[in-house]
């Protein structure tokens, strides 16, 4: 009987899995159930399915344990996906927890009894977790285990890095999910990494593996198209170069002040968009024009998913940056008269129209901004195209998800809300970048909606850079960060 029977370590959820498992998809659960540690870092590249490890280790642990209490953390455009997952793949029921829930829970429940406390597997949203009522209704809670998706979002110093945190601590197995755990900054890395350790030096089990790893075959492309601007182009990206380098030049030299922020947010809305540097400049002119507005200007706390900040900057553009104001506004006038004019034939536009039509195929097109997109949708009228944007419902976001996979429409039209979590690669094999991300993680996610196990063809991932702008500049930045990350 003893021979017959399995070993402590061997996985016993796997043999129930309604899936086709990859063998380098079992590393962490046999990890996981040889004890080899309490932490991991799943960090395989975008689409080798780290969802389903993670899954396949909560699965193990509750097969293992069926009073286990296990919580999935994740951004809120992902919860729906995970629930299916965990429901068709492993017949696992999760609640997926939110204010509505947890209200409707306060009035069925005694008051003595924490409704988080019930669920065998709760699954909640980052940006819900880190409100303090929140933070306070968990602090005595103990998880079996706890998965922390698109874990490079709590590097930082910020209110959700504390909360994957206290979670972290208070995990008996503790799963970091992304797929880019290094932006470029090794502090930010480390904060990662130590993440849950509560201070002690066990080991984070660490798994990173490439396409080529796991034997994938299809090969990324990804070219840099250099657009040459319109004349009225080139004035415009002088005029704001000149104008951003004398504000550098009077603001503080310590950190990031206000002004050189706000130079920041008009230069990536330049690479954006003429249109949008427009609607910008119209925003800082009102801003300094509203004196009592200026001196006490606070940024508002993000409360919805990472996607949903894909709307105009408001506030960051609200420092004044000359110590001549009527100079500053005359340059910001004459700024707007020549992005209004840069407006009306933007280059890219134009190189966009021309490599979707050569293409001859569905593709997703990427761009920072919501009202770029619009833009975009304006003038790619001949085609059949649906938006997905951060200011979208959930059931709009599946509508037009339920469009574009169907085949009903040729084009989706994207900003970063649609950059995480989406299997897109059933149904195109081309992205096209309309500016460049100032970040190789937002870089690597939007290539990764297509570039995943089961894209049998050719990744296409295009790069429009504005020539001669400061574009040019992000291209070297990118490329430097990014082996820094290779090399950590």
């Amino acid at each position: 009987l003893a021979n017959a029977s399995p070993s402590w370590s061997s996985l016993r959820a796997a043999t129930h899995a309604n899936l086709t498992l990859f063998p380098f998809q079992l590393e962490p659960a046999m990890a996981l159930a040889r004890g080899d540690g309490c932490r991991f870092l799943i960090g395989d590249a975008v689409g080798l399915g780290k969802t389903v490890e993670a899954a396949l280790m909560i699965a193990e642990v509750v097969h293992r344990r069926p009073d286990a209490k296990a919580m999935v953390i994740c951004p809120a455009g992902l919860r729906e996906q995970w629930k299916e997952e965990l429901r068709t793949r492993f017949n696992l029921d999760a609640a997926i927890f939110d204010a509505g829930r947890l209200a409707r829970a306060a009035t069925q429940l005694p008051a003595d009894v924490n409704p988080w406390a019930i669920e065998p597997i709760v699954i909640a949203s980052i940006d819900y977790i880190k409100r303090p009522e929140v933070m306070r209704s968990l602090e005595t809670l103990i998880w079996d285990v706890v998965v922390l998706d698109e874990a490079h979002h709590l590097a930082g110093r910020s209110d959700r890095a504390a909360a994957g945190s206290m979670l972290g601590d208070r995990a008996r197995a503790l799963v970091l999910l992304t797929a880019t755990p290094h932006s470029g900054d090794d502090q930010a890395f480390a904060r990662l990494c130590s993440l849950g350790s509560a201070g002690s030096s066990d080991p984070l089990i660490t798994f990173r593996r490439t396409r080529a790893d796991a034997g994938g075959h299809v090969a990324r492309r990804a070219p840099l198209l250099r657009v040459r601007p319109t004349h009225a182009e080139i004035v415009m990206h002088a005029a704001l170069m000149a104008y951003t380098r004398l504000v550098w030049s009077q603001s503080p030299q310590t950190g990031l002040s206000g002004a050189r922020l706000a130079m920041s947010v008009l230069a990536r809305r330049a690479c954006s968009s003429a249109g949008s540097l427009a609607r910008s400049v119209e925003r800082r002119l009102t801003l300094m024009n509203d004196e009592s507005a200026l001196p006490g200007m606070q940024p508002g706390l993000p409360f919805d998913d990472p996607g949903a900040d894909d709307d105009e900057p408001h506030t960051a553009l609200s420092s004044a940056g000359l110590h001549d104001r009527v100079d500053e506004r005359r340059r910001l006038e004459h700024l707007l008269e020549l992005a209004r004019t840069a407006a009306a034939d933007e280059s890219k536009l134009h190189a966009l129209k021309r490599l979707l039509s050569r293409a001859r195929e569905p593709a997703i097109v990427f761009t920072e901004y919501r009202d770029t997109l619009e833009r975009i949708g304006r003038a790619l009228t001949h085609f059949e195209s649906v938006q997905l944007h951060g200011g979208l419902t959930p059931h709009q976001r599946a509508d037009a998800l339920r469009r574009f996979t169907r085949g009903d429409a040729r084009l989706l039209l994207a900003t970063d809300a649609a950059s995480e979590g989406l299997n897109l690669h059933l149904r195109c094999r081309l992205v096209v970048n309309l500016e460049l991300p100032w970040t190789p993680l937002r870089l690597e996610q939007r290539a990764g909606r297509i570039d995943r196990i089961g894209q049998q063809r050719r990744v296409h991932a295009v790069h429009l850079v504005a020539a001669g702008t400061c574009e040019e500049v992000t291209v070297a930045r990118l490329v430097s960060r990014i082996n820094r990350m290779h090399g950590a």
